[in-house]
Formats: structure tokens, sequence, C-alpha cells
């Protein structure tokens, strides 16, 4: 494809779409008696053991990274893959489902912040305001109302993996710039997988013992929307600024809503289908500009 930016735009979207179908494994896999905890540890070490593989059979070296960025990359494991799973699943423990996700699709405006203090980025009205019309056609996708069920904690517990997802995007595109994807990917998903499962182990948390059916799910949980979407959207962060892969990254809640719409009996009213062409329009028209 000749112009960079469109092939990291549908990177980043393929990445979005991929993330989407996140909410059909867990469903199926607590279904199937696996608690969140597990999940969300386990899918980052077969991802890193797929990517260990691939290393030692195909590219038979071991991946590099500039040593000056060691610091920045164990930064971005702890924050963008150990609090941020840690983070957001434990919101999801405490508030609804769909609180949380607006919560940490959020991460577009603190991403325009951070992009701004780390990557030099210009903050424009135009991406203000498509971030806040995409955000509010999320809003609408889910439709929250109070039940009575959010409590404090749980609200601190969905800004902070807002918090910590868009640093997924800056410091992701910091790390782009002098290290290879494959690299950063290979050491992330190691260091965030030993992180994960040592604090599974502090809270007693996780469990190997399934039956095949369940390992087949997991295993691809881990390479297909873990593995392949990570590789895809750190690869579209090369391309296209950490603001404008934000904005597009808002595409898997509204993949999540349809898949759930399709597959789960999860009816979307005019309201929620509404606020889906509200996101999609937004998007369209960041990118649009954005090439331009």
């Amino acid at each position: 494809m000749k112009n960079p930016k469109t092939l990291g735009a549908l990177q980043i979207i393929g990445a979005a779409l991929l993330w989407g179908t996140l909410g059909l494994f867990g469903r199926t896999l607590n279904a199937l008696g696996v608690p969140a905890t597990s999940i969300v540890t386990i899918r980052i070490i077969v991802a890193f053991f797929g990517l260990a593989l691939f290393w030692i059979l195909v590219k038979k070296k071991i991946p590099k990274i500039n040593l000056k960025d060691i610091p920045l990359l164990l930064t971005y494991t702890l924050t963008s893959i150990v609090a941020y799973n840690f983070l957001y699943f434990s919101a999801i423990s405490l508030i609804p489902i769909a609180l949380a996700a607006i919560l940490l699709y959020l991460s577009p405006i603190f991403v325009l912040l951070f992009s701004a203090l780390l990557l030099k980025e210009r903050i424009t009205i135009p991406k203000i305001l498509f971030a806040l019309v995409i955000f509010v056609g999320i809003g609408m996708v889910f439709n929250i109302k109070n039940d009575n069920q959010f409590n404090t904690l749980g609200l601190v517990y969905g800004i902070g993996a807002g918090i910590t997802f868009a640093l997924y995007s800056v410091l992701g595109k910091r790390l782009m710039e002098k290290n290879e994807t494959l690299d950063v990917v290979t050491y992330s998903f190691g260091l965030g997988g030993l992180g994960l499962f040592i604090l599974s182990l502090l809270r007693s948390e996780i469990n190997f013992i399934y039956p095949i059916q369940t390992w087949t799910l997991l295993v691809i949980l881990g390479l297909v929307p873990t593995l392949l979407a990570f590789i895809l959207y750190n690869s579209g962060l090369r391309k296209i600024k950490a603001s404008e892969a934000s904005i597009l990254s808002t595409l898997e809640p509204i993949t999540a809503a349809i898949l759930g719409s399709i597959f789960l009996s999860e009816t979307l009213m005019p309201p929620q289908i509404l606020g889906v062409f509200i996101v999609i329009i937004g998007i369209i028209l960041s990118n649009i500009r954005s090439n331009k």
C-alpha cells in the first residue's frame, strides 16, 4: 500500500476489531468456569509463548531492545499490560460492565494530553471534538442506567484503566521509534505475563487445570485477539500519531456491542444503533482530516 498512514489506520482498525471479540471469549470462558484473572493471565502467557516459538523456529535469534529504552519498556509493561489488565477487570467486578467500558474509553482524551506532553503532538480543536463526539456515541451504545451498582473504588479502577490504556498508545509510540514491533511485543508480553502471574498468585486467583476444549479457546484467545491484535496495533503506531490511533481503537466497544447483539441476543435499541453510527462517522471524519 502506497500510503503508510492509510496502512497504519487499517492495522489499528484490524486490532480494534479483534479486541472487540474479547467479550465473546470472556463470556464463553466464564461460562466454562474460568475466572477473569485466569483469562487475563493465561492469554498474555500464551501470546508470549507463541512469540517465543516464532523467534526460535523462524527468526532463530533473540529479540533486541535498545538498552537505553529498557526503563521505558519496564514502565510500558507495568502500566499498559499489568496495571491496565488488573484495573479493568477489577472495575468490571465492582461496577456494571457498560460503565467500565465507558471509563476505559475516556482513553482518547487522556491520549491527547499525554501525546502533547510526551510526544509533542499538537492538541487541536478538531481532535478534541472528534474525541468527545466518539465518547458520546459510545455512551449511547452502552446505554448506561444508574442501577445502584456503582461504588467509588470501582469508578477509580475504571478511570485508572482508561489512563493506563492511554499510556499504551503513548509509551508504545515512543518505543516503536527505535525498536522493532515484534521485539517490543515479545518483551512486554514476557514481563507482563510474569507480572500478572505473580499478581494472580498473591491474590490466589490463578488456575491452569481445564479441559482440552477450554484450553483450545484460551490458546485461540492468546494467539488471535491478543497476540495478532497487539502486533497490528503496534505496527500501526509506527505509521500514525498516537492520538489518531486511540480514536480509531474506539471501534473495539462498537464491535463488542454488535457481536453481543448477534451472538448473545443482546438487542440493540434505536439510541444504541444511532450511537454506533456516531462513533463510526466520528472515526471516518477524524481519519480523513489526519490523512489530509
